[in-house]
This record gives C-alpha cells, sequence and structure tokens, in this order.
C-alpha cells in the first residue's frame, strides 16, 4: 500500500498580547522621579565661616608659633614664614641630634598653647550654634510628626514651624559668646585626666616611654583637638539611654551622626585620628630630614586631619 500522506496540525494563532510581547518589550508604569532627600542644617553660613576659620587659624597659628624655636635666624617680618617648609627640609647633620630633638619639642609646647586657644573658640562657638540648632531642630521634628499623624502630606518649610513658649524659654537659655567660654574654661580643668588616659593608650600603642615629654606632648595636643568639643557640647552619656546626649553620643560610636549639626564633631576627630596614625609612618622613614624628629609629624598629622576633616564637612553642607 502506497504510504498515507503526512499530516499536521495547524498551530493556533498567536494572540494580540504574545505578539506584542515579543515584538516590543513589556510596557511598565511610569514612576515618578526620585528625589534626593537634603539634610536640613541651621544656619548652614554661620557653620561653614566657623570651620574655615577654624582651620586657617589653626594652620596660621601653628606656623607662627612654632617658627622662632626652629629657625636660628628668627626675624619677626611675616615674609620670612614663607620660607617654613624649606627650614623643615634643612639638613639635620648641621646640628646635633640632641638640639633637634630639643627644638621641636620646644615647637610642639608652643603649638599646644595656640591649639588650646583657637580649641576654647571653637568650642565655645559650636556650643552655642549646637544649641540653637537642637531648639529649631526639635520643632521641626514636632512640625513632621504633626503632619504624619493628620495624614497630610510631609514636608516642613522651616517658616512654618510653630516655636512654642518651651522653645523661647530654652532660647533665652543659650548662653553669649562670653558666657560660652567661661563654661568652657571648666571643663579645661578636665584636660589632664583625659590626657593621662590618652598617654596611656598611646604607650600601649607603641609611642616610646623614653621620650616622656614628647609623648605627654602629643598626649595633651590630641585630648584638645579629639576629646575636647565633643565632651564639652554633649557632655558624658547619661543613665538614661533615650536622653538626647545617649542618643547623640550613640550615632557618633556607630559611624551615623544624626541629626546632620552633629557632623563637625563627627569628621574632625576622625580624620585626625587617621592622619595621625599615618603620620607615625614618616618616623620610621629614611628620609634623613629634620621634621623626622618625634613628635612632630604626630602634631602636624593630626592639624592636616582636622582641616581635611572641615573641608569634608564643608562640602557635605554644600551639597546638602
Amino acid at each position: 500500500m502506497p504510504p498515507k500522506p503526512r499530516t499536521t496540525i495547524p498551530r493556533p494563532p498567536p494572540s494580540s498580547s504574545s505578539t506584542t510581547a515579543n515584538r516590543t518589550p513589556q510596557s511598565t508604569q511610569p514612576t515618578a522621579p526620585t528625589t534626593k532627600r537634603k539634610r536640613y542644617i541651621h544656619s548652614p553660613l554661620t557653620l561653614i565661616t566657623i570651620l574655615l576659620l577654624h582651620s586657617i587659624l589653626h594652620i596660621l597659628a601653628f606656623i607662627l608659633l612654632t617658627e622662632p624655636c626652629l629657625n636660628p635666624s628668627y626675624t619677626t617680618r611675616f615674609r620670612d614664614k614663607l620660607d617654613y617648609f624649606s627650614l623643615l627640609t634643612a639638613n639635620p647633620s648641621a646640628i646635633p641630634v640632641g638640639e633637634w630633638r630639643e627644638r621641636f619639642t620646644s615647637a610642639g609646647i608652643r603649638a599646644l598653647f595656640g591649639v588650646g586657644v583657637v580649641q576654647v573658640w571653637f568650642t565655645a562657638r559650636m556650643c552655642g550654634y549646637f544649641e540653637r540648632s537642637e531648639l529649631v531642630y526639635g520643632r521641626l521634628v514636632r512640625a513632621l510628626k504633626e503632619q504624619r499623624e493628620a495624614g497630610k502630606k510631609v514636608g516642613v518649610d522651616t517658616r512654618f514651624a510653630q516655636e512654642t513658649k518651651a522653645d523661647e524659654e530654652e532660647e533665652e537659655k543659650v548662653g553669649s559668646f562670653i558666657r560660652q567660654l567661661e563654661s568652657v574654661s571648666l571643663t579645661l580643668l578636665a584636660t589632664p585626666f583625659l590626657s593621662i588616659l590618652v598617654f596611656t593608650l598611646l604607650i600601649l600603642l607603641g609611642a616610646p616611654l623614653t621620650h616622656f615629654k614628647q609623648t605627654a606632648l602629643v598626649s595633651f595636643h590630641l585630648t584638645l583637638l579629639l576629646l575636647l568639643p565633643p565632651l564639652h557640647i554633649l557632655g558624658l552619656p547619661s543613665d538614661n539611654p533615650s536622653s538626647a546626649s545617649s542618643n547623640h553620643w550613640k550615632s557618633l560610636l556607630t559611624l551615623s551622626p544624626s541629626p546632620p549639626h552633629l557632623l563637625p564633631l563627627f569628621y574632625q576627630p576622625l580624620f585626625s585620628l587617621a592622619t595621625t596614625f599615618l603620620a607615625t609612618a614618616v618616623l620610621a622613614l629614611d628620609w634623613n630630614v629634620s621634621y623626622q624628629t618625634y613628635p612632630f609629624p604626630l602634631l602636624v598629622g593630626s592639624l592636616i586631619g582636622l582641616v581635611v576633616g572641615n573641608l569634608y564637612t564643608v562640602i557635605i553642607i554644600i551639597r546638602g
């Protein structure tokens, strides 16, 4: 018998939905553009001015105070201060090592005086700014909470954040600059005890105990730079974990500073501590230059980190 013809089953016609899916990509619903939520920073121009002045004053004070100890032909002309860096790279063999160490130690003591004066000014200014920022930030948080509870669109213009009578009373408690200076002077009484803790930590990390004076100088220097502003402004953490001081310290220690006016108290110590640690590598290099004398690299490294932390904070404030 001849073979039967081959039969085929016709395919069903493609549906319009599948054809469209094969020819064109699936259409998605248009999504609303995401907007970047900006940080609210109270009086940003004031904060930027304080941070920039803080950096400039530290640099000028350090150069002007240490240069007389390092320059054997010291003069009071400001033009001579431009040769400061060439002075640091002078040939150390021309002067005995002991004399270089004595010069840099005396320069560090003079620099410590400048650091103390600048840090007292900065701490007093930042304390007044911080207290006012806390009041404004509290009003904004209350306004946002009221909008959320009322089912309204959440978003607050600072002009409509109502100031309560309690806020007015707290505003009157914010002291003037003179009162802030008096308060900081009381906190300075605790710096010797804090420097003992820093001194012990430096010894445990490998600082030379034979150079007791130089290590004590570094400990006082770091205490003023790293600990004075946050301890005075935030105070010690209280026993109540829900208090404002405890919350602020928790946000700093967990590397997530909030509210935004905590940024200057976070990036300054962080960068300063990092650059001080990196500066210890300069002591072990074989460059054979005078500025490798202990403790000069650590003092310079801590100030460089502070300036970098200030500039980084200014960038964050400008970008929002």
